[in-house]
């Protein structure tokens, strides 16, 4: 299963590239509550990243201004 995963430490520089002002982490492997704290999710993946990191949670809610949910859905013009 880790193998069809993004590696936590991959996903920062990934984030920087496309100009995220946020990284919101979710699927955490290993799945085991407290194998790993979200504090130590949030430093490994925050590694290359300028912007804000959030380790996710169920009941997170974000809301985009209008221009970042153009963008979010697809539909943004470039």
């Amino acid at each position: 299963m880790a193998g069809l995963h993004t590696d936590v430490s991959e996903v920062g520089p990934v984030a920087e590239r496309v100009g995220a002002g946020e990284l919101i982490l979710s699927h955490y492997l290993p799945a085991e509550p407290g194998a790993v704290s979200e504090q130590d999710w949030v430093q490994r993946a925050r590694r290359g990243f300028s912007g804000r990191t959030t380790a996710g949670r169920d009941g997170l809610r974000r809301t985009l201004p209008a221009a970042e949910r153009r963008c979010a859905a697809g539909t943004a013009r470039r």
